[in-house]
């Protein structure tokens, strides 16, 4: 879907790791499937489509939280 301005950010390894069958399925689908089972295994990952440029995405994942931890007085987590 590159050619289309659409790719995925790389495998960073910090999820559990699902086995499954997915074709014909919505990619909105499959990403909450994933983030459910992650959940109920004990690592929540979350997901979003951020822009790269103004005519380009990527599906993005994070385990934890979103973003950085910008809470006033406290240490950022990441």
């Amino acid at each position: 879907m590159s050619a289309y301005g659409f790719t995925v950010a790389p495998d960073l390894a910090a999820g559990p790791s699902i086995d499954g069958a997915f074709a014909w399925k919505s990619l909105l689908d499959v990403c909450r499937d994933l983030a459910d089972t992650a959940w109920a295994n004990g690592t929540p990952i979350y997901f979003d489509i951020v822009p790269t440029t103004p005519t380009t995405y990527r599906l993005q994942t994070w385990t934890e939280q979103r973003g950085k931890d910008r809470t006033v007085g406290q240490a950022s987590r990441r």
